[in-house]
């Protein structure tokens, strides 16, 4: 097949595609077909390039999708910045592996219910406030910035690694998620109204942000033995569960603008040995420490390479390690008993 970006008027009025270097290539044999900011009131008429794969329409004026029932080889479609309101003619396209709808008006996506090729699904900064998918391979599916109240449509994607819902309507988070989607990578929830998480049991997953909801607790969050970042900053959390989550290769946690006092800031960033950004800016545990927090905070986790978005420097991890060690209650134990030698060693008790 020919990869040509084709004028759409030549395909109006049924010519054969002409691009710099493919003069005469006939249409039926385009594969690619871009159309881009060109004020398209509708869509080319598709039927003159049968083997099209790859179609990409954004910054048009499209108001429908009909005519793509005439291309029913399509794998990947791109409808961006346009006016469409629904998806009606998509249901026909069963080979359609990418679909990318940002900015739009869709408030309808019902024929997208049932099209099992799909892998990458963007319908970003719509009019979404329900969606029936039923996708065994979709990865990656993005749904920032819609209305949405419910993660009911999960159910039927159990390869989903990774999942974009900034931005909606939602109030809580389904606990089946973790049976629907046990292959979850990355979960983006910022901007919602989550009052609560629930424990979850995702073995995969490496990002879980939270950030912008309205959570007055957090966790314990379950068993995230993959997890890396997790942030929750500007909620409401006075409260953290112990232990935050079961999650040791955790490397970034982000708690600033909430409401936690320093007895449970220092719950939430214990147990975490490979933690190296934290952010607690912005909590009352900083107002009632004032000079001595940035102190205190690193004596918790002195092996931290950036506190509160500011680098922490060699001779400061070395005061906080230092701290650290005077304040364990086992120390003076341990030196005394390396003092006395090996064989100063309490005998073992004979029957």
């Amino acid at each position: 097949g020919v990869d040509a970006i084709v004028d759409a008027l030549e395909l109006f009025e049924g010519l054969d595609v002409q691009d710099d270097g493919l003069d005469g290539v006939p249409a039926r044999d385009v594969v690619r077909l871009e159309v881009r900011m060109e004020s398209l009131p509708h869509l080319p008429r598709l039927h003159l390039v049968p083997q099209l794969r790859i179609l990409n329409v954004t910054g048009n004026k499209l108001t429908d999708i009909d005519a793509v029932r005439d291309a029913p080889l399509l794998e990947e479609l791109v409808l961006d910045q346009n006016r469409l309101t629904s998806l009606r003619g998509i249901e026909r396209l069963h080979r359609l592996v990418v679909l990318r709808a940002v900015r739009n008006e869709i408030s309808d996506a019902e024929d997208l219910a049932s099209l099992p090729s799909l892998r990458h699904v963007d319908l970003s900064i719509n009019h979404l406030s329900t969606l029936r998918l039923s996708a065994p391979g979709l990865m990656k599916l993005q749904l920032q910035k819609n209305r949405l109240t419910s993660v009911a449509f999960l159910e039927k994607l159990p390869s989903l690694a990774e999942l974009h819902l900034g931005e909606n309507q939602l109030s809580s988070l389904d606990p089946r998620i973790s049976e629907w989607n046990p292959l979850l990578l990355k979960v983006f929830l910022w901007r919602n109204s989550l009052t609560s998480l629930p424990e979850l049991r995702l073995p995969l997953l490496t990002d879980l942000t939270v950030d912008n909801n309205r959570l007055s607790e957090l966790g314990p969050l379950g068993f995230l033995p993959s997890l890396e970042r997790l942030s929750a900053n500007h909620n409401r959390i006075q409260v953290v569960g112990s232990p935050l989550s079961a999650s040791p290769l955790l490397h970034t946690l982000q708690l600033a603008f909430n409401a936690l006092p320093a007895s449970e800031a220092e719950r939430a960033v214990v147990g975490f040995p490979r933690l190296r950004k934290l952010q607690l800016n912005d909590n009352p545990a900083g107002a009632d420490l004032m000079e001595a927090y940035r102190p205190w905070a690193l004596r918790l986790v002195p092996q931290l390479d950036e506190l509160d978005n500011e680098a922490v420097e060699g001779p400061e991890r070395t005061t906080a390690r230092s701290a650290q060690l005077a304040a364990d209650p086992y120390l003076p134990h341990v030196l005394a008993r390396g003092r006395r030698g090996p064989s100063a060693a309490a005998p073992s008790a004979v029957p």
